[in-house]
């Protein structure tokens, strides 16, 4: 499969751009959706890119830097992806054509877009005043058509948010809670966090079965937050503590993946035991980056350096969740940043230049599985 992946690596150069950074990708319907900066939006079809075929531009007003793509996925909308920058969002719908327009655009000056969610048609944006280190909550509706505010935690540090997409409920938290809105009810609970409190710079996992969500408590112990439990909805998940870099829930097994600076833990679900570790395992050593995990089929796509393994390069892999042993490495010209996406039966990633020609050239990489 290294191989195979390796020597079916199909290079696409996207010439119009000329060279311009490729800063988020997205799969979504059978398309490619990029963005690049100072170039805007991009589309094409990613079940045949030989020969590439751009099927669509879209130049983005002040020159938008886009930092996230998210697909929106709901009864209530049509088909979409949300590009996002820190002052601004466009939508760019699916149907019944392809359309892009701005959906909204920070109010006033000082304040920028810190982070959104989107839990079907809802798009939840969380704003931040770097100078005062406030926090402002907006709730989009219809793509961009209302807008409301949240009465929600003006004051930081928080977490990362994370949605419960049938339940229509998005979590997030300070150190000392746990905070759940209900979107459809305009609700809001609040759970005291352990005693120690929660690490909020780790981003919490919400298990795709379950619901139950993942934190990290500042005593290093994992806990798990059961939002339909009444008296105490957040209990300690293992035994072990952990200095953790991200978790990672797949929806085909009955595991909780744990990546620490220097390891990739595989605890079991729910008892909380350690069943394998890569440095025990496959005897090698690693250096996990902190680019959020992707998955792929049954795969933890990932990047990180092992020296004995291909040298001090970072690299990114893909880590069987199956057969559980050394990963499968993407060619050395694979992109970290951003991290590449699963395509319909194919993983495409953005080309790290390996040449001064190379950077006037943007492109992406296609791997067959």
């Amino acid at each position: 499969m290294q191989s195979a992946l390796t020597k079916g690596a199909r290079q696409v150069v996207l010439a119009r751009l000329q060279g311009c950074a490729i800063t988020a990708l997205e799969s979504a319907w059978g398309y490619l959706v990029f963005a690049a900066h100072g170039w805007g939006l991009g589309v094409m079809a990613n079940t045949s890119m030989n020969p590439p075929r751009l099927l669509y531009h879209f130049e983005l007003e002040s020159n938008d830097e886009i930092n996230t793509l998210h697909k929106l996925m709901s009864e209530d909308a049509n088909p979409a992806v949300l590009a996002v920058s820190r002052s601004a969002i466009y939508a760019l719908t699916c149907l019944p054509r392809f359309e892009c327009k701005r959906v909204f655009r920070v109010p006033e000056a000082g304040w920028q877009i810190e982070s959104t969610l989107c839990v079907r048609a809802h798009v939840v944006v969380r704003l931040y005043q770097p100078k005062t280190k406030a926090y402002r909550w907006l709730i989009l509706e219809q793509l961009g058509e209302e807008t409301r505010e949240l009465s929600l935690p003006t004051r930081g540090p928080m977490s990362a948010m994370v949605g419960a997409f049938e339940a229509e409920k998005f979590f997030c938290a300070t150190e000392a809670e746990v905070v759940q809105y209900h979107l459809r009810e305009h609700k809001e609970q609040r759970h005291a966090a352990p005693a120690l409190g929660l690490n909020i710079k780790i981003r919490p996992r919400i298990h795709p079965r379950s619901g139950e969500i993942f934190w990290q408590g500042l005593d290093g112990l994992i806990y798990r937050y059961n939002a339909g439990a009444s008296a105490k909805p957040l209990k300690a998940f293992s035994r072990q503590r952990f200095e953790l870099t991200h978790f990672f829930c797949s929806a085909y097994d009955d595991y909780l993946y744990a990546l620490t600076p220097n390891n990739l833990i595989v605890l079991d679900y729910p008892g909380g035991a350690e069943t394998w570790n890569f440095t025990q395992h496959v005897q090698a050593k690693i250096s996990c980056s902190p680019a959020p995990p992707r998955a792929f089929g049954n795969y933890l796509m990932f990047a990180f350096r092992s020296p004995s393994l291909m040298g001090a390069e970072e690299r990114v892999g893909l880590f069987s969740l199956t057969k559980r042993e050394a990963p499968l490495l993407l060619h050395p010209a694979v992109a970290a940043s951003p991290m590449p996406i699963a395509g319909v039966s194919h993983v495409i990633a953005v080309r790290k230049p390996q040449s001064l020609e190379e950077r006037d050239k943007s492109a992406l990489l296609l791997f067959q599985v």
